[in-house]
């Protein structure tokens, strides 16, 4: 079995362990997936299993930078897709939940896309390149897995579990801290892709990989405060409030029937996090 991992130095890549051939594509190795070489790298690869995860995810960076956003994330995928060879019987794209825009309700697979940033247009661009090239290839797995917020041990991105851990011994300062997000866990992430890559069906098909379960930042300050068993001091900055902002919860009927259901909580990656963090100011 010959598998490619691209993104395989970042927070799911890098603790995604496979058995037999592997082919990965990182920043670190030098492998940029716009790079015809790499392209030329994998066709001689000829990989039977790809996970997809080399994509800008960073919300303010890809604000920023929407033109490179689409090209890596976006055209980078198609790109990937063009160079893998006969052999190729299955592929994970790492999609996300922002393609779905906010929503009052838990959100299943079925609902329409409604993001409209430079990340999440950037991802729905992704998943019709798959969807299309399943079109052609209907004996390949096409996975859509739709990532909801992954927290856990190894996120080098300053997203707001770090940030609060790292930053709890000052006055830290939040935008906006009601809405709920789905925090799940980046061990049961790489657990659910390759699940996915097991047991989706033949074609395409989209997939939410979350807990069901929402927390909104306050609620998050709390949990930090009883695990680390401090009291932390918070402000809100103006400059960090989204204009247009909301709850974000995976609908997970679909994941939990065909046999998967994330298996740690958001306890466990708190302390996780909290673990690989110095105790003191």
């Amino acid at each position: 079995m010959r598998t490619l991992i691209t993104g395989s130095d970042g927070f799911v890549g890098s603790g995604l362990e496979v058995s037999g051939d592997v082919l990965r594509v990182d920043l670190k190795n030098g492998r940029d997936i716009l790079d015809p070489l790499v392209g030329e790298e994998i066709r001689a690869f000829n990989p039977h299993v790809v996970y997809h995860l080399a994509a800008h995810h960073y919300i303010p960076w890809c604000d920023a930078h929407p033109v490179e956003t689409q090209e890596v994330n976006a055209v980078g995928t198609s790109l990937v897709l063009q160079a893998c060879g006969p052999s190729l019987r299955t592929f994970v794209l790492a999609s996300s939940a922002a393609v779905y825009g906010f929503s009052s309700q838990p959100i299943s697979e079925t609902d329409v896309f409604l993001g409209t940033d430079a990340y999440s247009t950037s991802k729905q661009k992704a998943e019709e390149e798959l969807r299309s090239f399943a079109i052609k290839h209907l004996d390949v797995r096409c996975v859509a897995a739709r990532l909801f917020n992954i927290v856990g041990r190894g996120d080098t991105w300053p997203h707001i579990l770090p940030v609060i851990v790292e930053n709890r011994h000052e006055t830290l300062g939040l935008g906006n801290t009601w809405p709920l997000r789905d925090y799940v866990h980046v061990d049961d992430v790489r657990e659910a892709l390759q699940f996915l890559a097991q047991r989706a069906p033949w074609g395409f098909s989209p997939w939410n990989v979350g807990t069901g379960e929402g927390t909104s930042v306050t609620m998050l300050v709390k949990m930090v405060e009883q695990r680390a068993g401090v009291k932390i001091e918070t402000e809100a900055l103006p400059g960090r409030m989204r204009v247009s902002d909301g709850h974000l919860i995976a609908n997970v009927t679909k994941t939990s029937t065909l046999g998967w259901t994330a298996q740690r909580s958001l306890v466990r990656a708190i302390d996780d996090v909290l673990e690989v963090s110095p105790a003191v100011p």
